[in-house]
């Protein structure tokens, strides 16, 4: 017997019915509680030390079996209530309960004198109890109590109640004489004195009270004034009683007259109820007591007159109107509650109209603590400050910034903003919403008075201390009349602050003063770069910088005015007159790329003088070249005029240059034009520095000769001619030789050559329509292969082609080397598939083989030769068209010279029923009939007769002993060989003539078939005639009782009763009545890690499922095996985990399930990740 384990439970054990029965254990909850809810209705809940019951007011009863007892040991009952059973062997009382109630009591001894609280007879009756002592209150005494009792004492400190409303019983009080006694008559509803003779002496009924036969005394007398007691007048009213002085009314009802009470008089019911019906208060004041629950209404006139204070404890006073007449300075109402009140409408708060409230502060409260502060207008008569207490010391409102979690330290008060907001529509702005069209905020600074030098600003610093930061002011210019300046200084405004230390005057450090100003603009429009040595700078082509800069050795002010307009055409300067005023001038001599003017100025006796000078900043102008005198050290001079302005060179111009042979001023100066002489040759003409070739050159009139290569730099060489087909450019050799001239174009920079590297493009440009420059072809030359030693070279030739929305050049002709092929050169014509490519001469191909990749092709000529070159017809053998077939046999179309004739490996078949085959232009042969040429002598002579009729008119045909075989078909009438007769689709015998009938892929047999062995298509059937008989009168799919079973087409089978297997039954899937399938999943060596998936059910198809499983951890052979419920709703799934055995103490994992889009998922958690060994069986049920 294998080691017993725990049956352990996921979420809980529901038995719907029957008993849990445990023949040895304990029933351990480690958390929860234990609930029983029977049919009955009355559910009982075990929960740690409680045992209570669920709803209603349930009993718990706890019943032995037999004569078994109830032990309650080691308890104190506090409160009990006990119904039935027997109480013995302990005392009732002290610390037991005081309280509870029994049908029957019975005790071995008497034990009711020593209960220490109350005993509770409610509902039962107690047969024999003697109560001797002690009070008997709260609750009546049985409701058919004994009609006997005696009591010594019987003593009650509240109200004694006999019976119960509507449901009374006589009470009677005996008197010390005999007969006396004094009987509550419950049937009559009336109380009853009875007198010594038994006669009633006093009878009270329905408030009324009857003096019996003795009279109101013992003596009868007639007269109240002689009676000393109480009386009763038994069926008579009192007309009139007089005065009574004193009078104690019990009882009774006084009607039909008012009742007075007189002047400073008082009608006392303090030790009493006054009772009054509706509206029965009248007069206007209530001048002492206390009214209680009585709801008094219609109350009018003066209404209530107090002279103390009203107090009516937890109830409300409602009325239309609560006016209070108090003085002012004392406030008319005093609230406790701290609550809102709702719908409170006043006028005024603090003395004050709410459309005009007093300030918050002042004689108000000084603080306050708001979550939202909402108000039409905000006045304060101090400092303001938001989002926190700080404030500098000469702030008049501060916003303090709020910690943001982006900090570094990630609690500092790191970000503030005030803002201005709007939201303005588009349609407000068309529609002119207000005075103030287009402006949506504005922020201003106003001072009162018109103070035109007086400093408004916003501030911006950093830092604190002293020295520390620095600030930046934008606003109106301080001390000075109506600018606005941008300022800066070097310390945080805390430190400048608005005055200076004395507190008379300003901050020197102010950055709002002249002093400190960076720009500033008068009301008149000037701009000033106010700080000396200031730049205004432009940033042109994305990194270079263009600056204008005040000179820093001016000695007074300039202004100078631009043209009006831009220039009429180049070579333009800017020229001023002494009053500053520009206008544009041609370049003169010495001129050009001048854009402002300095000096250089070398010190005598120095022997290095640097000067850092921007060429777009200074130029020189130099009359007799640059002269350095003085000294007699070596003086280098440098100008660097890589920065200088660009500027045509034009005629008059000067450019400086070295001569030697003047040994006292070696710079000079020579002008364009006199250099453009110098370089015009022979057939050249230079004027106004601009060389031009001569009107009448009929051939080269000009020549450079050199012996050594020249080398001219520059970005473009541009040859222009404004003549008709010019200008020409003509590069000749005239050397006697095989060689030529050669135009040459070098790629040869500082790094290697890479595939693809552009080598020289000839670009062919004219003007559009439009009049743009337009590329419309190019030659490009390219590296298509760089390989040392294995170099290849491309040429493209592109043309411009258009989509009708952009123009683009496409290569049309592409002439590429072949780098791994020597002497290989492949040829690209052409570029899309709609192109066309013309060849108006001859193609000749000398290639192995020619591929045409297009979809048709169309050849002109009227004859196709192939095979050409043929010196023989023999040598033709095998030429001809082929169809190539990738998958099967080519198609060909060739000449066998072994027949001498064409030769197809296909049948062929012409195109139309109409088409025949001719020889010579002579038909032979046409869809069904031999041609009429055809003469008959070659098919009555001899050979085989293979084809055409034989007709009635053709006679007998005999062959004698001769055999007639055929090949074809013989048609006809019957056929009668040996007795055997076929006749059209019968086949039979003589006496027996439609044995075998014949039908399109049918044969059927009227008779019986008797062979020895039957052949089927080459194998033979071996099988007996009751075997196959088996297969008779089956459905495929469906078994039937006896017979064969075959699957259907989707090899499915139905109709099994018990299926009894000697080996195993396999299957994917086992479907039960299609309503249960059973499914297994298995993992071996399985690394399982966190919560993985071990079966998946189709939430489509399955609704619930039962799964048992094993699972092993590998490494220590620790193994669980347990059962698993899963349902679902669709949304959620559900699992129960039950019946779990474990190897070990503790579990391999635990088990839970979840919805993963279209499946359930039943995943597994390992306690140790790792390789996991496991096999899960799953009955599924269907939908």
């Amino acid at each position: 017997m294998g080691t017993a384990r725990n049956f352990s439970v996921k979420t809980g054990l529901d038995i719907d019915d029957g008993d849990l029965t445990l023949t040895d254990g304990d029933i351990l909850l480690t958390a929860g509680f234990l609930q029983s809810t029977p049919a009955s209705g009355n559910p009982l809940k075990i929960n740690g030390s409680t045992i209570s019951t669920l709803s209603g007011n349930h009993a718990i009863n706890i019943t032995p079996h037999g004569t078994g007892s109830v032990v309650i040991s080691k308890s104190t009952l506090t409160t009990t209530d006990i119904n039935a059973g027997t109480i013995d062997g302990a005392t009732i009382g002290a610390t037991s309960a005081a309280a509870g109630t029994f049908s029957t009591m019975t005790a071995t001894t008497s034990v009711l004198g020593t209960l220490g609280g109350n005993v509770d007879h409610n509902n039962y009756n107690s047969t024999n109890v003697d109560i001797n002592s002690g009070a008997i209150d709260g609750a009546p005494i049985g409701a058919n109590s004994a009609s006997t009792g005696a009591f010594t004492t019987l003593s009650a400190t509240g109200a004694v109640t006999v019976g119960i409303d509507d449901t009374g019983h006589d009470v009677k009080f005996f008197g010390a004489t005999t007969g006396k006694s004094m009987l509550w008559d419950e049937s009559a509803d009336q109380l009853k004195i009875v007198g010594t003779a038994g006669s009633v002496a006093l009878d009270i009924d329905t408030g009324n009270f009857t003096v019996g036969a003795y009279g109101l005394t013992s003596a009868g007398a007639a007269t109240i004034a002689s009676m000393a007691g109480n009386w009763t007048n038994a069926g008579r009213t009192v007309a009139d009683a007089g005065i009574l002085t004193t009078v104690d009314i019990n009882g009774g009802t006084i009607d039909a007259a008012d009742i007075t009470v007189g002047s400073s008089k008082t009608l006392d019911v303090s030790a009493g109820t006054l009772t009054l019906a509706n509206d029965q208060i009248s007069g206007d004041a209530i001048t002492g007591g206390t009214i209680g629950v009585t709801t008094i209404t219609a109350l009018t006139t003066a209404g209530i007159t107090a002279t103390a204070n009203l107090d009516i404890g937890a109830y409300t006073i409602t009325g239309t109107r609560f006016i209070s007449d108090i003085a002012t300075g004392t406030a008319p109402l005093a609230v406790t509650s701290t609550t809102e009140v709702a719908n409170l409408n006043v006028a005024k708060l603090s003395g004050a109209d709410w459309d005009a409230p007093l300030a918050i502060g002042g004689t108000t409260a000084a603080a306050g603590t708001f979550s939202t502060l909402t108000a039409t207008s905000l006045e304060t008569t101090s400092w303001g400050k938001i989002n926190g207490s700080a404030i500098e010391s000469t702030t008049n409102f501060q916003v303090n910034a709020s910690a943001r979690s982006g900090g570094a330290s990630g609690g500092t008060t790191i970000y503030a903003e005030a803002r201005l907001y709007s939201d303005i529509a588009n349609d407000d702005m068309a529609g002119g919403y207000n005075n103030y069209t287009g402006m949506a905020n504005s922020l201003i600074l106003e001072n009162a008075e018109n103070v035109v030098d007086s400093g408004q600003g916003i501030i911006y610093t950093v830092g604190t201390g002293a020295d520390t930061g620095s600030t930046y002011a934008a606003g109106r210019m301080s001390s000075t009349d109506n600018r606005y300046t941008i300022g800066y200084f070097a310390d945080n405004w805390d430190e400048i602050g608005y005055s200076n230390s004395a507190n008379n005057g300003q901050d020197t450090e102010n950055p709002l003063l002249l002093a400190n100003s960076l720009l500033h603009i008068g009301a008149d429009g000037d701009l000033t770069l106010h700080k000396s040595g200031g730049t205004l700078s432009f940033t042109s082509n994305t990194d270079k910088i263009t600056s204008f800069v005040g000179s820093s050795s001016a000695s007074a002010s300039a202004a100078y005015v631009l043209p009006t307009a831009v220039p009429a055409g180049g070579s333009k300067i800017l020229q001023s007159t002494t009053s500053g005023v520009m206008s544009w001038v041609a370049a003169g001599s010495g001129e050009t790329n001048q854009n402002a003017w300095g000096v250089i100025t070398v010190p005598a006796g120095t022997t290095t003088q640097t000067a850092a000078v921007d060429a777009d900043s200074i130029a020189f102008t130099v009359a007799d070249g640059i002269k350095i005198t003085g000294g007699t050290d070596t003086i280098e001079f440098a100008l660097n005029v890589d920065g200088a302005g660009a500027s045509p060179i034009a005629s008059g111009d000067l450019i400086a240059f070295a001569d030697v042979s003047h040994a006292s001023n070696r710079t000079q100066k020579e002008s364009i034009d006199d250099i453009a002489t110098l370089f015009a040759g022979t057939g050249l003409t230079a004027a106004s520095a601009v060389i031009s070739v001569d009107a009448a050159q009929t051939a080269a009139t000009s020549s450079m000769t050199s012996s050594t290569s020249r080398t001219i730099t520059t970005p473009l060489l541009s040859v222009e001619s404004g003549t008709s087909s010019k200008p020409v450019i003509q590069i000749k050799n005239t050397h006697d030789g095989t060689t030529g001239a050669e135009l040459k174009f070098v790629s040869n920079d500082a790094s290697a050559g890479a595939d693809g590297d552009d080598i020289g493009t000839i670009s062919f440009y004219a003007d559009d329509s439009g009049g743009n420059q337009t590329a419309f072809a190019s030659i490009l030359a390219e590296v298509s292969e760089s390989l040392n030693t294995d170099e290849a070279g491309k040429l493209s030739f592109f043309i411009a082609e258009s989509d009708g929305t952009n123009t683009a050049q496409t290569a049309a002709l592409i002439l590429e080397g072949e780098h791994a092929t020597d002497g290989q050169v492949d040829v690209t014509i052409g570029a899309g598939v709609a192109s066309t490519t013309t060849i108006v001469g001859d193609l000749v191909v000398n290639g192995s083989t020619t591929t045409i990749s297009t979809a048709q092709l169309t050849v002109e000529d009227d004859l196709i030769t192939v095979s050409k070159g043929n010196d023989t017809i023999a040598n033709a053998n095998g030429s001809g068209l082929e169809i190539d077939a990738t998958l099967a046999t080519n198609i060909a179309w060739k000449y066998n010279h072994a027949t001498t004739a064409w030769q197809s490996n296909i049948d062929i078949d012409t195109s139309g029923t109409g088409n025949t085959y001719k020889i010579n232009g002579t038909e032979v042969l046409n869809a069904t009939t031999l041609g009429s040429a055809v003469v008959s002598s070659s098919l009555t002579s001899t050979g085989a007769l293979n084809g055409g009729s034989i007709t009635s008119d053709f006679g007998t045909i005999d062959t004698g002993l001769s055999t007639i075989t055929t090949t074809g078909l013989i048609s006809g009438g019957s056929l009668d060989i040996d007795h055997v007769l076929i006749d059209g689709t019968t086949i039979g015998h003589t006496d027996d003539t439609d044995l075998i009938t014949l039908a399109n892929g049918l044969v059927t047999v009227a008779g019986e078939i008797s062979v020895t062995t039957l052949d089927i298509g080459g194998t033979n059937v071996t099988s007996t005639a009751a075997e196959l008989n088996l297969v008779d009168g089956i459905t495929a799919g469906t078994v039937a009782a006896s017979k064969a079973v075959i699957v259907d087409s989707s090899k499915d089978i139905t109709g099994f009763n018990d299926l009894t297997a000697a080996g195993a039954v396999k299957g994917a899937t086992l479907s039960v009545d299609a309503v249960a399938i059973l499914d297994t999943a298995r993992g071996a060596a399985s690394t399982i890690t966190g919560a993985t998936n071990l079966f998946s059910i189709a939430k489509a198809t399955y609704k619930a499922a039962k799964l048992i499983y094993h699972i092993k951890k590998d490494d220590n052979n620790r193994t669980d095996a347990g059962e698993i419920l899963v349902t679902h709703d669709g949304t959620n799934a559900f699992l129960t985990h039950y019946g779990q055995v474990s190897t070990d103490t503790a579990v391999v994992g635990t088990w839970d399930c979840t919805v993963n889009g279209a499946n359930i998922e039943v995943r597994f958690t390992p306690t140790v990740n790792g390789a996991h060994t496991y096999g899960i069986t799953a009955t599924q049920m269907v939908v």
